[in-house]
């Protein structure tokens, strides 16, 4: 791998839990590999605008910010604002949706390029099975989606559902994204699940059946976008197909399997902890830190931290394991 620091912020997206404050308990959620910590921290403004200032002045055209959930941050606006004002052309929200009423905050996401919204199933019940929400929380979820259409930004959102074999991989389920996403115009994302736990392994479904069932919903599978995946070839885990008038993704994300380890230092984001560490691999502990780097207003140390990051994920810390609670 010969990579330059240019090379990596260009390419790869810069994710960046900003608090691991969240107002759902969905059962299979890792925390973003950070395991049961929630509700313990959340990142400062400050700290969040010279980090993303640092990389943008190195060329950082990608940045994301998830959490826990982003709307649970408590200064959840003023982050989002920051983000506008960075100059990063591409910034993405992650969140389930239903805070997104709160205080402008989908005013400002009305500057970001997508708002991808987890919502996993679309019958209220079920919904409650798979997130630990309440029925209140879905209606809320529902009302952030019709939110963002009304304000016209419907092209701007995705709509994730993660499948559960046995919960919500069923042609019901599955039918249920796809027509709310082809009513209000918003692009779905159909993810297989991967297990937390050991006895979570029977849970995951092979990715295969949720595009053979999407399919026999009606879904058509579309030519690729491109022939690469963050600018390398030897991974390609999206599969495009159009429903309705829209259009979404089935994506396999393979943790663990040979071939994507192999390429996860080719493909993979720079994901930044609420602790302000970059965690390359969220099926391993190591953590790189960078809270003393942005104190010192270090640039040069955050810079060495991501290329390490990359060479971590070179030695692929993650090949064989099949739930992220192997460590």
């Amino acid at each position: 791998m010969v990579l330059k620091v240019e090379n990596i912020l260009e390419r790869f997206p810069l994710r960046v839990s900003i608090t691991d404050n969240c107002n759902l308990a969905c059962f299979f959620c890792s925390n973003e590999g950070l395991g049961d910590s929630r509700n313990q921290v959340s990142i400062a403004p400050d700290d969040f605008r010279y980090l993303v200032g640092t990389l943008r002045n190195y060329g950082l055209e990608h940045l994301s910010l998830s959490g826990g959930d982003p709307t649970a941050h408590p200064k959840a606006l003023e982050i989002v604002q920051i983000a506008n004002q960075s100059g990063v052309p591409n910034r993405f929200y992650h969140t389930n949706g239903i805070l997104l009423a709160k205080d402008g905050l989908a005013d400002a996401l009305g500057e970001f390029t997508k708002v991808g919204v987890s919502l996993h199933n679309t019958d209220p019940q079920r919904y409650a099975q798979i997130t630990g929400g309440r029925a209140s929380q879905y209606e809320k979820a529902i009302d952030g989606l019709r939110a963002l259409a009304e304000k016209g930004l419907a092209k701007k959102v995705e709509v994730k559902h993660v499948t559960v074999k046995g919960m919500n991989d069923d042609l019901e389920s599955l039918r249920g994204t796809l027509d709310l996403c082809a009513q209000y115009g918003f692009k779905f994302k159909f993810l297989n699940f991967e297990a937390i736990h050991s006895n979570q392994v029977p849970l995951v479904q092979d990715v295969r059946v949720i595009k053979q069932r999407v399919e026999a919903l009606g879904a058509i599978s579309v030519p690729e976008r491109g022939s690469t995946f963050r600018g390398q070839t030897d991974y390609l885990p999206v599969s495009w197909y159009s429903y309705k008038g829209t259009n979404g993704v089935v994506i396999d994300v393979g943790c663990g399997r040979p071939e994507v380890c192999r390429s996860c230092h080719d493909s993979n984001e720079i994901y930044v902890t609420p602790r302000l560490g970059i965690k390359a691999c969220k099926m391993s502990d190591h953590e790189i830190p960078l809270k003393e780097a942005i104190e010192r207003k270090d640039s040069e140390s955050i810079l060495d931290a991501v290329l390490e990051s990359r060479r971590f994920l070179e030695s692929q810390p993650g090949l064989g394991k099949n739930h992220w609670g192997q460590r």
